[in-house]
């Protein structure tokens, strides 16, 4: 059984161990990184699940696979209140992806509520 079959399950140890166990082997997998960051999310441990991205966002190498690390750095910045840093993110992806229309409309949707953010909280400096 693979590592998102015990993710969709809700059985989250197993995964996690498949998923360190395949980065162990191969540290250059950088799906394997995605998917232990998503495990993280699911278990509610956001700090656990932005180290995961920005680790397999290190080893991304192209920028086809790099996208899905923005999107998820940016989304889970918005949820953790880092709100430049979920900007930055969001821009990075809207400049790699062009063809997913959903993922570009999620993408400007949620960059804007980073820009609400960062500007109210400028207003309230």
């Amino acid at each position: 059984m693979g590592a998102d079959n015990y993710r969709v399950r809700g059985q989250f140890d197993e995964a996690v161990k498949l998923l360190n166990d395949a980065i162990n082997k191969d540290p250059g997998f950088c799906e394997a990184y995605y998917r232990l960051a998503l495990v993280y999310r699911a278990q509610r441990k956001p700090s656990e699940a932005l180290k995961q991205l920005q680790a397999g966002l290190s080893v991304a190498g192209l920028p086809v696979k790099q996208k899905v690390f923005y999107y998820e750095l940016g989304d889970l910045n918005l949820f953790l209140g880092a709100y430049k840093e979920s900007l930055e993110a969001f821009d990075r992806f809207l400049e790699l992806e062009k063809t997913n229309k959903y993922k570009i409309g999620e993408a400007v949707r949620l960059r804007s509520n980073a820009v609400f953010a960062i500007s109210n909280f400028k207003d309230r400096g």
